[in-house]
């Protein structure tokens, strides 16, 4: 399989890492395209890939047969277009926008081809651990905050810069798209929702920086979610509990913790295997590189095996729709 990677910035890269370590995807079977000169250079150096500014070119030219589309969100539905009208399948990295979904969504049928939408939070086996606590109904409520200083998310690049820094691509509304999904698959939709929310920094951004919501789910779960661009310490601290359990997670692969109720005390719950985990030194420790590749691989069964992805872009305009509700 040949494939494109569009938008070599942080995610591109992540991305063609991940493909040849993970994979063992050839640098002859990857090409890269991004408007950037220095980005490209950069990914040919360290990748020793092919790499263009002409997008449609070189998917004619060189064969692909499947495009992961990394550029900045506003940009996804446009490139997402080209391609499934090129016939190829697509794996594309968070929205935050609603785009031509409607009619991606038909092209990709039409053309028989893969529309596969990011989702990483869904992929963490921590989530996964949680939805099962809460099939078997020991979980009535959670407590959730997510902040980290929007400076400090890629410190090797001025956030101004950055598509985060945009009111319609905001980070705010990142977070919201990266969490909602998970916490869905495991409590449930969410039937209704309110919010207080404010700026309580003196960032160069133009939306509210911090979010308190209240959250009820169709199984009777409740939750309250804190999300916030200002905190100093990177925090991801979850927390839910109920008359048959109690879990603490601080999102990091050795964070995560079950309340014995024999021994009445948290311990310590390995998902990983002892020290298996692999994480990037310029990133929080709630950021763990296993989920980015569980996606690729499960992208790869969807085209390979006829797998059912475990999210679509059709669930993700419904949660997109309560970010909109939120305000964010």
């Amino acid at each position: 399989m040949k494939i494109a990677v569009v938008g070599l910035g942080s995610m591109g890269q992540r991305r063609i890492r991940l493909l040849k370590s993970r994979f063992d995807v050839s640098s002859e079977d990857i090409v890269g395209i991004d408007l950037d000169e220095k980005k490209r250079s950069q990914a040919a150096q360290e990748y020793g890939i092919l790499t263009s500014d002409d997008m449609e070119g070189l998917l004619v030219s060189q064969d692909i047969d499947a495009v992961f589309v990394c550029t900045g969100p506003a940009s996804h539905g446009k490139i997402i277009n080209t391609c499934l009208k090129n016939a190829l399948h697509v794996f594309s990295e968070i929205n935050l926008v609603d785009t031509l979904y409607e009619e991606n969504i038909e092209l990709a049928e039409q053309q028989e081809k893969v529309l596969f939408l990011s989702s990483t939070g869904m992929y963490r086996p921590e989530a996964a651990y949680i939805r099962e606590a809460a099939s078997r109904h020991e979980i009535g409520a959670y407590c959730y905050h997510i902040g980290q200083y929007l400076p400090d998310w890629h410190p090797w690049e001025d956030y101004r810069d950055m598509f985060l820094a945009h009111p319609e691509t905001n980070a705010c509304r990142e977070i919201l798209a990266v969490e909602l999904p998970w916490l869905v698959a495991a409590f449930g939709k969410i039937v209704s929702q309110h919010s207080l929310h404010h700026r309580s920094s003196m960032l160069d951004i133009d939306y509210d920086d911090t979010f308190s919501i209240l959250l009820e789910h169709e199984s009777g779960i409740t939750g309250t979610l804190t999300v916030d661009v200002v905190s100093r310490k990177a925090v991801r601290n979850f927390e839910c509990f109920g008359e048959g359990g109690h879990i603490v997670w601080d999102g990091s692969p050795t964070g995560f913790m079950s309340f014995d109720l024999e021994k009445k005390e948290l311990m310590p719950i390995d998902l990983y295997g002892s020290g298996s985990a692999e994480q990037l030194p310029d990133y929080a420790a709630f950021v763990v590189e296993d989920a980015y590749a569980n996606e690729i691989e499960e992208f790869f069964a969807v085209i390979n095996e006829g797998k059912q992805a475990r999210y679509s872009f059709e669930q993700d305009k419904e949660i997109l729709d309560i970010v909109a509700e939120i305000g964010a």
